[in-house]
C-alpha cells in the first residue's frame, strides 16, 4: 500500500503557478472527439497533479501491488516472501514532492543533484483513447540506488475528469516496472542477475476505502499512519539518506 498526501499548501504553491486552463485548448478532449491533448507545460501540470493527488489539497491514497521475479542467466523465479521475511516499508517523506510546470522533485534531493533535475518545459508522453488519457512516464530517480536501475509506468486517467473545471482530482490507474540490482536482504550472494518488479496500483476513494485488515496493522505498526508528514519532525527521508552517505563515504 502506498499512501500519498497532497497537501493543502503544496497545491496551493502548484496552482499559483498553473493558472486557469483555457476551455478552448480541452473542450475537443471532454467531448471525447479530440485528437490531440494540451501542449502547454502548465495544462499538462495541472493534469498530471489532478490524476496523482488533488489539487484542492488533502490526503489522496493508492492502493499499490506488487510481484518481484529474480531474473538469473538461466531462469525467472518469482521472489514470494517464502525464502526472506521483508520487513514493513514505511516511507514518508516531509517536506514533499514538488510538481511544476518545469519539471519535478524532491527538494533535497533536487538540492543534492541538480544536474539530475535541471528544469525544462514539462512535455508528457500522452496520448487519447476514448475517454482514456495514458502517461508514458519513466522515472527520475537521483542517483541513490544500487546500478543499473530503472522505472517505467504508464498511468491512466479519465480525459472528462482530468479537464473539467468543476473537478479537482481524477481517476488514476498506474502499471509498470521496476529492474534494478540485487539488494542485501534479498540474500542472493554472488549469484548474478537482477531483479524484476511489477506493479499495479489504482487511486482510491480514502484511506477508509482500503483493506480493514491492512489498516489494523498499519495503524498497530505505528501511530503516524493518519498523520501528515509536513507535521514530522527531524531531516526528511531523503536528507537521512544524504547523510548517512556522507557518514560512509568519510
Amino acid at each position: 500500500m502506498n499512501e500519498v498526501s497532497r497537501r493543502a499548501a503544496l497545491g496551493a504553491g502548484l496552482l499559483a503557478g498553473i493558472g486557469g486552463l483555457p476551455i478552448a485548448a480541452v473542450a475537443s478532449v471532454r467531448n471525447g472527439k479530440g485528437k490531440s491533448l494540451p501542449s502547454d507545460p502548465a495544462a499538462q501540470n495541472r493534469a498530471l497533479v489532478k490524476l496523482l493527488g488533488d489539487t484542492a489539497g488533502g490526503r489522496v491514497t493508492w492502493k499499490t501491488r506488487g510481484v518481484i521475479y529474480a531474473i538469473q542467466p538461466d531462469k525467472v523465479t518469482p521472489l514470494n516472501g517464502k525464502t526472506v521475511k521483508l520487513p514493513a516499508s514505511f516511507i514518508r517523506h516531509k517536506e514533499g514532492e514538488v510538481l511544476t510546470p518545469n519539471g519535478r522533485w524532491f527538494p533535497a534531493m533536487k538540492l543534492a543533484f541538480p544536474q539530475q533535475y535541471a528544469e525544462a518545459p514539462l512535455s508528457l508522453h500522452w496520448d487519447l483513447a476514448g475517454d482514456t488519457v495514458r502517461i508514458h512516464e519513466p522515472s527520475n530517480f537521483p542517483p541513490i540506488l544500487p546500478q543499473p536501475s530503472l522505472e517505467v509506468a504508464t498511468l491512466f486517467s479519465s480525459a472528462s475528469e482530468l479537464f473539467a473545471r468543476r473537478t479537482t482530482r481524477a481517476r488514476g490507474e498506474v502499471a509498470g516496472w521496476n529492474v534494478f540490482s540485487w539488494h542485501p536482504y534479498l540474500d542472493m550472494g554472488a549469484t548474478p542477475g537482477h531483479i524484476l518488479w511489477h506493479f499495479d496500483a489504482v487511486k482510491v476513494a480514502s484511506a477508509a476505502a482500503l483493506d480493514p485488515d491492512y489498516l489494523h496493522r498499519a495503524r498497530q505498526f505505528t501511530p503516524l499512519f493518519d498523520q501528515s508528514p509536513e507535521l514530522d519532525e527531524g531531516p526528511t527521508f531523503f536528507e537521512r539518506i544524504l547523510q548517512r552517505r556522507r557518514g560512509s563515504a568519510s
